[in-house]
């Protein structure tokens, strides 16, 4: 119970997001062909908008377009967006503006749960949309499992970490606090844990000296990950798509950072003061105090060596 509780409260400060697929098969000519239908669910706060790009924002959406209507012969793709704690009408926020342009339903909900438990209406106007994936890149809430479980093909969730190591909310601020130097995100099967699903796909790249979260994120893990997004629900569609289990051996799960303890321990090696302020670069900000707070950035490793 605490650990779920903690699981809730942690997750609140990132930004959500559940792309559901649905299939029908309807005739064509001498044979059927498969739409592919999805419903994507869309949160975000402004607390949250602040920190870090929406995996999906409207660029994204129309290269997911492209590349299904590249396979358009087996493949349509159908938006249908229901945003979740939408608290920030902003001009940045473009893809439920898209959507609701485009003619596509657009729900609004303050959260999956009340007091722990599913809220009813919400879980309803979800299973209506007739769901048969869920495609959930940042996912932060704890969506209750009888969403997860709905859908026929299930749910996929993706996580910017090579997993099993690095499961938690600040994935991508630990990747670079402890110096790795490859990094990732896993595309995985949800369950009931907390980044323990069977793995669908995984994507790497080399970490480079002076990386930061805004360097590696925009470099590699959001570009990339549209990308993977797309290339895992053709998998699932084609029938191909593995579920492999996540190896206990190099598990690992760190808590959330954010400003209050993200002070600096001066103390700690040259290397390790850099790694610590670039997984804190740009959010939430390493920081020292100098008659004040002052926030670091943009550090620079040198081995001089000695004279």
């Amino acid at each position: 119970i605490v650990l779920q509780s903690f699981r809730r409260k942690i997750l609140e400060v990132y930004e959500d997001f559940i792309l559901s697929y649905s299939t029908d098969v309807l005739p064509d000519q001498d044979r059927h062909s498969k739409v592919l239908k999805s419903f994507l669910h869309w949160s975000s706060t402004q607390k949250i908008n602040q920190c870090a790009t929406a995996l999906l924002q409207k660029q994204e959406l129309d290269e997911m377009l492209h590349l299904h209507e590249l396979n358009a012969v087996r493949t349509s793709l159908l938006l249908v967006i229901c945003s979740v704690m939408l608290h920030l009408e902003d001009e940045r926020l473009k893809l439920p503006l898209v959507a609701e342009k485009d003619g596509t339903p657009v729900f609004k909900f303050p959260r999956w749960r009340l007091k722990g438990k599913p809220i009813p209406e919400v879980v309803e106007a979800y299973k209506a949309v007739g769901a048969e994936l869920n495609v959930m890149p940042f996912c932060s809430q704890f969506i209750p499992m009888n969403v997860i479980d709905f859908p026929k093909n299930g749910s996929i969730i993706y996580h910017p970490s090579i997993l099993p190591r690095h499961r938690g909310a600040s994935a991508i601020n630990w990747t670079l606090i402890e110096g790795d130097k490859k990094a990732g995100f896993s595309i995985f099967w949800a369950d009931d844990g907390l980044d323990t699903g069977p793995i669908l796909l995984q994507k790497e790249c080399p970490v480079e000296a002076n990386d930061t979260v805004d360097t590696l994120y925009n470099r590699f893990l959001y570009p990339e990950g549209v990308k993977a997004m797309v290339e895992a629900v053709q998998l699932i569609a084609d029938g191909k798509a593995p579920k492999i289990p996540q190896p206990e051996e190099g598990a690992s799960y760190e808590g959330i950072q954010k400003k209050s303890n993200a002070k600096v321990n001066m103390a700690q090696p040259a290397e390790a003061i850099h790694n610590w302020i670039r997984g804190h670069d740009k959010v939430p900000g390493a920081w020292v105090l100098i008659d004040g707070k002052v926030c670091l950035f943009k550090s620079h490793f040198h081995n001089y060596g000695y004279f």
